[in-house]
């Protein structure tokens, strides 16, 4: 007996591991229920093929991981939430803004989609709040 209706080809996907913050982020903007740690998010083969809510999430808040999906042609991005510790928030205490301080104690702003905003850290120094 054969159990098997069909076969398909495997999805291509761009996993990427994310704060809770961001995880809080995502599933809040896009209505999904945040049940596990893992939230699948379908994207189409260019900007005007994805879902527009999808879309403009990602390009708020995630503008290099949809770029990279769609560079690579991906079906799917998988935000799966991280273990790591070192990935808990940071806020400056002089403005409030999200920062980080790198593996050599660098500490820079960083913006919605996790890059370095270089106009905040030219404005001033990124100090963690304590």
């Amino acid at each position: 007996m054969n159990y098997v209706l069909e076969t398909f080809s495997p999805a291509q996907h761009l996993p990427v591991n994310t704060t809770s913050d961001g995880m809080k982020l995502l599933a809040e903007a896009l209505n999904e229920k945040q049940d596990s740690n893992i939230i699948f998010v379908a994207i189409g083969e260019c900007e005007e093929s994805t879902d527009e809510l999808v879309c403009k999430t990602l390009k708020e808040h995630f503008q290099s991981v949809f770029t990279e999906a769609l560079d690579e042609e991906c079906e799917f991005i998988v935000f799966m939430l991280s273990d790591d510790d070192s990935e808990k928030t940071l806020y400056c205490t002089e403005c409030g803004n999200d920062m980080k301080i790198d593996e050599n104690g660098i500490s820079n702003h960083i913006d919605n989609d996790g890059s370095i905003d270089y106009e905040l850290d030219a404005d001033h120094v990124a100090i963690a709040e304590e």
